[in-house]
Formats: structure tokens, C-alpha cells, sequence
């Protein structure tokens, strides 16, 4: 028993794409008769052609159990195949829920530039003039998500915009999935900023001794310290869940380069380390908890991209404390994010 082939070359299609998915973000799915194919929680689509990253569940099941306002609507309509022990996306119910054959949720950097602000909708609808598609509001992940996207799709649409967070797309063969999320792309694509970045090697080589950081090297990600409007807005809050879960909840560590020297000589293993994930030295560079695997590197890309494509900063709508909250209380995220630290 295994996937179609079809869907793991759709998914390491988008999944090598940072523009669209980052990490273990983003998920895929296939309807196959009665059985559902979705990506398994904490696995990174670009890995679908090198392993079998898919859990077959009952999907018409799931969606009794909704119906039926169960708390879990999932767990139960796992198929056992191969002794696998994969858990199912977190976002299966939702797959359940679209009619189409091809489902695909991504965190597209042209997307979220615009739904992370406060008009997103009004904004996003200018672009979608003829498309099939529908608005959600921001609720956490998971259950909470699937019962908005349940109201959302009674208008049938091919793609459900999901305020701070990302978007899904569903169609009925491979080409129009394709189609759809290039056509999508191209209508919201939205120009970067251009940022002068003048990493100094030397300066930054004088931390080398400070192990419990390591400096990103990658210059997109590097824009953090070198664009001002870039810095204001991770100074003051976090903007999809993605960002809370891998770089942290809040605003992201700001310093300057006295201010980050002062840091390292000051800095206890045991009241820092597990708090500051991410470190943004002004005119310096951007360093990461070594610890932290390659997924928060590419969080990292993905909030660059973002920034960089974001006009009004006070028209963006932030995480509140309690949406922070929730995803950092979830255990399904919790599940997730231990996944992804052990591949």
C-alpha cells in the first residue's frame, strides 16, 4: 500500500520551492476511492521522492466524526499499513473537507505579504477577480481551522485564503493543481525590497568562540539586520503561526553590535538559551540557536521574504498574546516540532 506517485512528485515540486513551503510547513493530499493520502505531521514534503512521507485515513469517516462534533476526528480513521506509525497532518480534517482529488496547503511568501494585513481581504480580492476562492479568518491550526474552512467551502471554491497563516488550493487532476498555484503565484506575485548588505566576515569571525549561536549565511535571511523596516516589524510581533512555533513567540531579539558583545559576555546557558532562538544584530548579521535544526533556517528564509515584500508596517495584524498562546500549548504542534528536530 502506497501513495500514488503522482502526489510525491507534487509535493517534492513544492516542497523545494521556498517561496511556497518552508521546513516541515505545508502539506498534500490525494483522494483515492475511499481512502485519503496525506502528508504524515512534522515531515518536509521535499523529502517525498526519497521516502514515503504519506498516511492513508478514511476521509468520508473523518467527516461523519465532524459532523458529529467530535473533539478528534482524525486518530480513529488512521489505516494501519506496514506497521507504519506516521501521524497524519494536522491539518487532515481540513484535506477531508475539500471535494477535490488534489489538495495542496501552502505558506506562499506572496500570500502571506498581503493576508497578514489588517485589509488583507479587501487587498487579495483585487488580484482573484474570477477565481473560485474564499476568506477565512485567522483561528489556530488544527480542529478550530477545519470547522471555519467547513463554512467556507459551502460556496465550493477552488481556493480558501487563510488570514495569517497561508492558503489551500484543491483540484481534480494534476495539471489543474499545478495550474491553479501558478496562476495564484503570478496574480499575488509582489516585488522584494532591494536591501545593501555588508556582512563583515572578520567582525563576525570574532564570535566563532560563542558556540550556543551560529551565524546564518544566507543573504536574503541577512536583510533582517540591514533593512529598517524589517527590523521595526520583528520587533514588535510575531505574524503566523510558523514564526511562533520555530523562531519563538513575540518580537525577535534586536541588538546592536555593542549591545549583542555585551550579550555573549554576559550570556548563562540556563536563562538564555532556551528563550532567545533567534538573535538580529543591527548592521552585523542574524545568528540562530546552534541547536536548532535546518527547518528554523528556512523559517528564517521565509520571514525575510515576507518582510522584505511588506509595504504599510502599521497596517500589519499581529498574533495576539492568546493566539500565541494556544499554538505554543498544542500538543499536536508539540508533536510536530519533535519531528522535525529528529530528521
Amino acid at each position: 500500500m502506497m501513495a500514488p506517485k503522482s502526489l510525491s512528485l507534487l509535493s517534492n515540486k513544492i516542497g523545494k520551492n521556498l517561496d511556497l513551503v518552508q521546513g516541515a510547513g505545508g502539506n498534500t493530499s490525494f483522494k483515492d476511492n475511499e481512502i485519503l493520502w496525506v502528508k504524515a505531521s512534522g515531515f518536509w514534503l521535499s523529502e517525498a521522492d526519497k521516502k514515503n512521507i504519506f498516511v492513508p485515513v478514511r476521509y468520508k469517516e473523518i467527516i461523519k466524526r465532524l459532523n458529529n462534533n467530535e473533539l478528534d476526528p482524525i486518530s480513529p480513521e488512521v489505516i494501519d499499513f506496514e506497521g507504519s506509525k506516521l501521524k497524519p497532518s494536522i491539518e487532515t480534517s481540513l484535506h477531508a473537507l475539500m471535494p477535490h482529488k488534489y489538495v495542496v496547503h501552502t505558506h506562499s511568501v506572496n500570500a502571506l505579504a498581503n493576508i497578514v494585513l489588517n485589509d488583507g481581504h479587501f487587498k487579495i480580492s483585487r488580484f482573484l477577480e474570477g477565481l473560485k476562492w474564499e476568506w477565512v479568518k485567522y483561528v489556530r491550526p488544527g480542529l478550530p481551522l477545519t470547522l471555519e474552512v467547513q463554512k467556507a467551502i459551502q460556496s465550493n471554491p477552488d481556493i480558501i485564503i487563510l488570514a495569517n497563516h497561508g492558503v489551500v488550493f484543491g483540484a481534480n487532476s494534476l495539471k489543474k493543481i499545478n495550474a491553479l498555484i501558478y496562476d495564484f503565484e503570478k496574480r499575488i506575485n509582489t516585488i522584494k525590497r532591494k536591501v545593501k548588505i555588508q556582512v563583515e566576515p572578520l567582525v563576525i569571525e570574532s564570535f566563532d568562540m560563542f558556540s550556543e549561536y551560529k551565524f546564518v549565511n544566507h543573504p536574503l535571511v541577512q536583510s533582517l539586520a540591514f533593512d529598517d523596516k524589517s527590523i521595526s516589524i520583528i520587533s514588535s510581533g510575531s505574524l503566523y503561526p510558523d514564526h511562533v512555533v520555530f523562531l519563538g513567540a513575540g518580537p525577535i531579539c534586536v541588538l546592536s553590535i555593542v549591545e549583542f558583545k555585551e550579550f555573549v559576555e554576559k550570556f548563562n546557558t540556563t536563562t538564555n538559551a532556551n528563550i532567545i532562538k533567534v538573535i538580529v544584530v543591527k548592521k552585523l548579521g542574524v545568528f540562530l540557536q546552534s541547536s536548532l535544526k535546518n527547518g528554523s533556517e528556512e523559517m528564517l528564509h521565509c520571514l525575510a521574504n515576507v518582510l522584505l515584500r511588506v509595504g504599510n508596517i502599521k497596517n500589519l495584524r499581529f498574533l495576539t498574546l492568546d493566539e500565541e498562546s494556544e499554538l505554543l500549548g498544542w500538543d499536536a504542534e508539540k508533536y510536530r516540532q519533535n519531528i522535525n528536530l529528529s530528521v
